[in-house]
Parts: structure tokens; C-alpha cells; sequence
């Protein structure tokens, strides 16, 4: 035999079309569910790693091995899945913090130019100060 073939991952067709139609990407609904246990994973816990995860750099990549998709119970259902009114909630709960992640990191890349700039016009300070310096040495010699 040959080495060892990582274990097909199992998720839930049911699951996974929940998650797509709250209009998440197939792919991250995939990934949702395989990092929350696949089989066992829950949509609540899958909607919450979205929640935590959709802004990742490579949410986009595709898994190393894609997951079986299985139709029917692979696992007892922890909870009844969600009303119409819940997803929406959850959905706009999630674009909400997506949101409010990507404004922090707009502040973030803001404080960091500005920092920069200061950085930039203190150095500037410093080689005019030099300058000056070495200009009055030039004029005394």
C-alpha cells in the first residue's frame, strides 16, 4: 500500500444548502463545516465560524480534501434548524461584524500611514536640521 489518504471529510447536504442560501460562497460553507466537525457540525456553529473567518486570506483557497456531501441525518440533529426570521438575523448579524472588522482594519492601516507620515516628516526634520549644521561648519571654515 501506499501512504496513508487522509480521511474524507463528511458534511451535510442539508447543512451546506442552508448555508448557501443565506448567500454565503459554497466553498466557505464547506470549510464552515468541516471545521466544525464535519458530520457533527451544527448551523449555528458553522455560521459562527463564518462569522469569525470570512474575512481569512485564504477563505477563498480550496481544501486539500474535498468532503463527502451526504444527503439524509449523518448526525442527531443538536438543534431544529433555523426560521426564515432567525437567518436573516444571523445574516445581517454576520455582515454587521464582516463590517465592522473591515472599518477597524481601514482605522488600523489609517493610524499606521499616519504614523508613517510623522515618521517620514521627522526624518525630514532631521536631514534639513543636518543640513543646516553642516552648511554653518562649511561657512566657519
Amino acid at each position: 500500500g501506499g501512504g496513508a489518504v487522509p480521511a474524507r471529510p463528511v458534511v451535510s447536504a442539508e447543512l451546506l444548502a442552508q448555508l448557501t442560501e443565506m448567500g454565503f460562497p459554497e466553498l466557505t460553507c464547506t470549510k464552515a463545516l468541516v471545521q466544525c466537525g464535519g458530520a457533527s457540525a451544527t448551523l449555528e456553529a458553522a455560521v459562527d465560524w463564518i462569522g469569525v473567518h470570512s474575512a481569512d486570506p485564504d477563505i477563498a483557497e480550496p481544501l486539500a480534501v474535498a468532503p463527502e456531501v451526504v444527503s439524509g441525518p449523518v448526525a442527531p440533529p443538536a438543534k431544529a434548524s433555523l426560521s426564515e426570521e432567525e437567518k436573516a438575523r444571523k445574516v445581517a448579524e454576520l455582515q454587521q461584524r464582516a463590517k465592522e472588522r473591515r472599518e477597524e482594519e481601514k482605522e488600523l492601516e489609517k493610524k499606521r500611514e499616519l504614523e508613517n507620515e510623522k515618521k517620514r516628516r521627522e526624518h525630514g526634520k532631521l536631514a534639513a536640521q543636518a543640513a543646516e549644521e553642516h552648511r554653518k561648519v562649511e561657512i566657519r571654515n
